[in-house]
């Protein structure tokens, strides 16, 4: 079930961003900030991953 979550929170995020992109008024500055908090999102997700594995070992 997580690898499901994970996966659908991964299409939903490139479904968002490939809509965002399309719009002609797009900012700079909302882009970086979306790569960011995509980014900063992908690094937690990572973490638990690794203590989830720790525990499991």
């Amino acid at each position: 079930m997580k690898i499901t979550q994970s996966g659908l929170v991964k299409v939903s995020i490139s479904v968002l961003f490939a809509r965002l992109v399309q719009k002609p008024a797009f900012h700079a500055l909302t882009l970086s900030q979306f790569l960011l908090t995509e980014l900063t999102y992908q690094i937690l997700y990572l973490r638990l991953q690794q203590e989830e594995l720790m525990v499991v070992i």
